[in-house]
């Protein structure tokens, strides 16, 4: 089975949740809706769009397993709510904020975060985190400095029945209510016990069931875990852990070996969270190189005793390597002038020259016709793609009417992560994806840029490596490429 499968099959029980309302000033618009992967890489996952007619109304539905964080992006907000398995909810959009151009492609721009509104009843979980969370935001931040400083311990004690009497006020006994409260207990109890992680895991996490999908767990645990595998080697009690860095190469299996010398972590789930939580950080501060974490991540995803465990070590592989050549280029589904639906995983079977463009920049103009010759000369081999990201979609068709093109034209408001999944900083941006689905070319030429002879070479290094595999094989139209000249 292979990865993806595994991790496919991994929850097969799920209940629908349903999503509707009324907001005229998104008529027309398709609104994403996300998770999270997992809370150590905290990677958006694309759960649904919505599609908001013309007259402003949208209903949805889709599967969850649990309780599941979710959110919308909105433009200049983002709108989360907390979504129960067979729940229905009816939600108010906040009126329509576009986002500045300036801001449309700047990577640091946070939208607004926002509670999405509920209108019908469904309960009191999201009020009731709502109105914990404004409390516990106020004292924590207010206090966690002194709390670290002079790890008052007693002020810690004071914050935690403060913040328990707001929980009770709430009146709601929802189990993950519950379990999200005492996670940011966990997280005061933590904060003036920093010199201490060891005593914190045996006290809040070592008897407990890893809590995958509750946001305040993983905020404790990156609190405590954090730098967890450099720290925990420098103990006494982490020799184990110190000698399995010197293996050439460690595994993950090694190094979860060596913490089960250590009684606290006992508890498999736990234990793989942390030394992931460990891996992640220990790569992104310069701890480990890139080969090591690599070797850790992979073998992690076969050795690891979760499916959980397996799922996240492949999410920070993914992370670590997006857009690398020779990683999976991240999918969309896009929508052409005429409202066809294209996506990345049809155009399998020949190499794609993926393009973001936009007509209002005199670069992206520049190359249109560019575009259309090199899809004219490579198109037994070659589909070229442009994704406009135009806000005013409507108008391409008119834009483009005027000129002769023949290549592949989408607009991007379909699904506009397409923007953040690629990492697209500037205009033009362009990639070349091989008939395999994986990144060639990243980022890649521009068609004045030499760009016939980079993709001739990826075309013939394709060509070897189909030959390399199937040498017995029939012949193919890569088979055929060494006839033609480029």
């Amino acid at each position: 089975m292979t990865l993806m499968l595994l991790f496919a099959a991994f929850n097969s029980t799920k209940a629908t949740v349903r999503l509707h309302g009324v907001a005229e000033d998104y008529a027309g618009y398709h609104l994403e809706i996300y998770k999270y992967a997992d809370y150590i890489t905290r990677m958006r996952e694309l759960v649904g769009v919505v599609m908001v007619d013309s007259i402003g109304q949208f209903d949805y539905s889709f599967d969850v397993d649990d309780v599941t964080y979710v959110f919308l992006d909105l433009s200049s907000y983002r709108a989360h709510i907390y979504m129960e398995p067979n729940t229905e909810y009816e939600v108010a959009l906040p009126p329509f904020r576009p986002r500045p151009d300036a801001d449309r492609f700047n990577p640091f721009y946070q939208p607004e975060d926002i509670e999405l509104g509920i209108i019908n009843s469904t309960g009191c979980l999201n009020e009731a985190i709502r109105n914990y969370d404004l409390f516990f935001n106020s004292v924590y931040h207010k206090n966690a400095v002194e709390m670290v400083r002079g790890r008052n311990i007693r002020k810690a004690d004071e914050l935690t029945s403060l913040c328990d009497s707001v929980a009770q006020l709430q009146h709601c006994d929802h189990p993950y209510f519950q379990k999200y409260v005492k996670y940011r207990s966990a997280q005061i109890y933590a904060t003036p016990r920093l010199r201490s992680t060891r005593t914190v895991i045996a006290q809040k996490f070592a008897n407990e069931d890893v809590a995958y999908e509750i946001p305040s767990y993983w905020d404790a645990l990156g609190l405590v875990g954090q730098s967890f595998i450099a720290s925990y080697s420098r103990m006494k009690i982490g020799d184990h852990l110190k000698k399995a860095l010197e293996y050439n190469p460690p595994t993950f299996a090694d190094f979860s070996d060596a913490l089960l010398n250590d009684t606290v972590f006992n508890n498999d789930n736990m234990r793989e969270a942390f030394l992931l939580k460990g891996i992640y950080d220990a790569y992104y501060t310069g701890f480990f190189g890139s080969g090591l974490t690599d070797t850790l991540l992979i073998t992690a995803t076969n050795q690891a005793v979760s499916q959980s465990s397996k799922k996240i070590a492949f999410d920070i592989l993914q992370k670590k390597n997006k857009l690398k050549p020779g990683t999976k280029a991240p999918e969309f589904v896009l929508l052409d002038v005429n409202g066809k639906e294209h996506s990345l995983s049809e155009m399998r079977g020949k190499f794609v020259y993926l393009a973001f463009m936009h007509t209002q920049n005199y670069t992206c103009m520049k190359d249109i016709p560019a575009l259309s010759g090199i899809q004219r000369k490579y198109k037994r081999d070659m589909i070229v793609v442009g994704i406009m990201t135009d806000e005013e979609s409507d108008k391409l068709g008119t834009y483009f009417a005027k000129k002769k093109i023949e290549w592949t034209m989408l607009s991007y408001n379909y699904m506009q992560s397409v923007v953040l999944d690629y990492g697209v900083e500037s205009l033009p941006t362009y990639f070349v994806i091989d008939p395999e689905g994986r990144i060639a070319i990243s980022p890649a030429p521009a068609p004045s840029d030499n760009f016939e002879a980079a993709i001739a070479g990826e075309i013939k290094k394709y060509k070897r490596e189909v030959q390399r595999k199937n040498p017995t094989k029939s012949k193919s139209i890569y088979d055929m490429v060494s006839s033609h000249s480029y």
